[in-house]
């Protein structure tokens, strides 16, 4: 059976190019959609600078659609890349990252920023983190080395281990 130079031109495509291609589309779409930085059905977005007015030197939340960074005027300055967003509802939730920079002398690579009281405009939030509570007050945070532990740790049940105080309200610029 003679073939065509078409039909062997067709052949060629359907088998080695078109799979390459769907696996590019498939890649691509989950790279996109792992946040739902939008906010969501009901909720409103995160995606802005978000400081303290009541403060003299305000500290400063700036998130984008892949990183998050805080930044105060009296130290604890970290950023890192957000890896997950857990809503408990529509208003609040937690922020789950990877430190880029500002990594905590702890040795852990994930941290967390809860929120809640979120409106267009506003919302209370908090670096999540452990301490003691006595004097010298040191950081007894767990050492968190995996996206899949930071997931399974900083969680809605976890709030009021991991946040002693909201700071805010934050404003969005």
């Amino acid at each position: 059976m003679f073939l065509s130079h078409s039909s062997v031109r067709k052949r060629f495509l359907v088998k080695n190019v078109l799979p390459v291609l769907v696996l590019c589309l498939v890649m691509g779409s989950a790279l996109f959609s792992s946040c739902d930085w939008s906010g969501g059905e009901g909720r409103f977005s995160l995606i802005g600078i978000w400081t303290d007015p009541r403060q003299t030197a305000e500290d400063t939340y700036t998130i984008t659609n892949t990183t998050l960074s805080y930044g105060s005027p009296y130290g604890g300055d970290f950023s890192g890349i957000v890896i997950s967003i857990e809503y408990f509802d529509n208003s609040s939730g937690v922020i789950i990252f990877r430190y880029d920079t500002g990594l905590p002398s702890t040795g852990r690579t994930f941290g967390a920023v809860y929120y809640k009281g979120l409106t267009a405009t506003r919302m209370e939030m908090a670096n999540a983190g452990r301490w003691e509570s006595t004097p010298p007050y040191k950081e007894i945070t767990p050492i968190i080395t995996s996206a899949e532990q930071a997931k399974k740790e900083f969680t809605q049940d976890n709030v009021g281990n991991y946040v002693t105080m909201w700071g805010g309200p934050y404003v969005k610029q």
